[in-house]
């Protein structure tokens, strides 16, 4: 029987997966398919996975689908295959848009998402 997961990794949580193809040593789908994915598999977690394709990719996300669920109050995960440039893309990204937002809307529910960091940018 597998290990309980913790409550970040429940199956109430809209859980992404975000695979930085050019970080560091560019490992990131190698990690995904060969190590986490068949962990997620084992607990049924069916995660929606996105795949960078430019240097922007995390930021259209953030400005995107990520922002839009944070906004109206959904529980998320991002875990995160990525260096650390990855990581303050999320964070500035969603951090100025929440500021925007509070500027636009006082009422607005905003339920910052639980980043996970897989740092695949060492050798």
């Amino acid at each position: 029987m597998p290990t309980p997961l913790p409550p970040h990794l429940s199956p109430s949580r809209s859980i992404h997966v975000i695979i930085s193809t050019k970080s560091g040593t560019e490992g990131a789908q190698q990690y995904y398919e060969g190590i986490l994915k068949p962990i997620l598999d084992t607990h049924g977690i069916k995660p929606i996975v996105h795949t960078t394709t430019s240097m922007q990719s995390i930021i259209e996300l953030c400005r995107g689908p990520f922002s839009r669920n944070a906004s109206k109050g959904i529980e998320q995960t991002i875990l995160l295959l990525s260096g650390d440039g990855g990581l303050v893309d999320i964070v500035d990204t969603l951090s100025s848009l929440l500021t925007h937002d509070k500027k636009d809307d006082e009422s607005s529910i905003f339920v910052n998402p639980t980043i996970a960091l897989f740092p695949l940018d060492a050798v």
